[in-house]
């Protein structure tokens, strides 16, 4: 570990499991490395039954205020959008401070606008926490149920054998 100005930069090139192509300047920053240690918990997260039961009962109690105006803001769904942000937090920190001790979401937060280059489904959903319209963008994709079967019987049409 050295010290560059007042940032410190830990070589992890060495680091046993590390592949070359894993960093492409070699070395990361404390910050990089914690920033890149909360994606990965909030990954694991998001992609559990826990956090699908969870968005799935906010839907289902907040997702008719947007089908109903979907175009102009209107004061429910700024509420909703609120909510929104308090329930994440009260639903991810914990869980994430249970791993990693130093966590604090809204420091978190705030570390986001140094990232801006980065995107990905992590990134859409921590967009959802600080942009009414991209909130506003994921409770409309969840108007449509996910599970709605298509119904092809009028497209298929069956006569009888030609001899």
């Amino acid at each position: 570990m050295s010290k560059c100005g007042t940032t410190t930069v830990v070589d992890v090139t060495s680091a046993p499991g590390i592949m070359d192509d894993d960093y492409v300047a070699g070395s990361q920053t404390v910050e990089d490395e914690r920033f890149d240690a909360v994606i990965g918990h909030l990954e694991d997260i998001l992609v559990g039954d826990d956090f699908a039961r969870f968005e799935e009962t906010f839907n289902n109690s907040y997702g008719p205020t947007f089908q109903t105006s979907p175009a102009k803001k209107t004061p429910a769904q700024t509420d909703a959008f609120n909510i929104w942000k308090e329930q994440v937090k009260h639903f991810v920190a914990p869980r994430i401070t249970a791993a990693l001790s130093w966590f604090d979401f809204d420091e978190f937060l705030v570390s986001l606008k140094s990232h801006p280059e980065l995107d990905g489904d992590v990134f859409d959903f921590l967009a959802t926490l600080s942009s009414l319209d991209a909130f506003k963008e994921k409770m409309s994709e969840n108007e449509q149920p996910a599970n709605k079967e298509v119904d092809f019987s009028d497209l298929l049409a069956i006569r009888p054998a030609r001899r």
